[in-house]
């Protein structure tokens, strides 16, 4: 049983939206968000067909690769994407590891609290994508309530 679970989502990276809230009616999460969830966890259930969600703690790796700004001279554009620079612009990381979590809850883990630890990457490089990987923990917790139960057992 694999412990690490990596996949790509091509194309440009799209970070979680505010959920609206109209004066008369029910709060949604903007379309734009739920069009990108669904292209995550199609992407996640092609590379992982028969997964089923991971119980224990989780660490997630997400790395956003985005273009460099139009703006920028051909030259300058071409070394951020050589060089991965960093991309201290939009898209929000925050919002982006949002995103990511909400897609995979239920689907690589059973429920987003899991995750113990994340590391969000945002690059300017060759071709926009978003990369995730997600691994398994040692899960201390159950380990050391099943040495209870076997102590007690005794």
């Amino acid at each position: 049983m694999d412990d690490i679970l990596c996949f790509c989502v091509p194309g440009r990276p799209i970070p979680k939206g505010r959920i609206r809230v109209p004066r008369r009616g029910r709060a949604y999460t903007p379309q734009r968000t739920r069009a990108y969830e669904r292209r995550i966890k199609d992407a996640f259930s092609l590379a992982y067909p028969r997964h089923r969600p991971w119980r224990g703690p989780v660490d997630m790796v997400v790395v956003a690769t985005c273009a460099p700004p139009r703006k920028w001279s051909a030259a300058k554009r071409e070394e951020a994407k050589a060089m991965e620079w960093p991309c201290p612009r939009r898209p929000d990381w925050d919002n982006v590891g949002k995103i990511v979590s909400d897609a995979l809850n239920g689907l690589a883990y059973a429920d987003d609290a899991q995750i113990a630890g994340v590391t969000i990457t945002m690059d300017y490089g060759p071709e926009e994508a978003l990369t995730v990987q997600v691994m398994r923990l040692p899960d201390y917790e159950a380990d050391y309530d099943q040495e209870q139960e076997e102590d007690d057992d005794e």
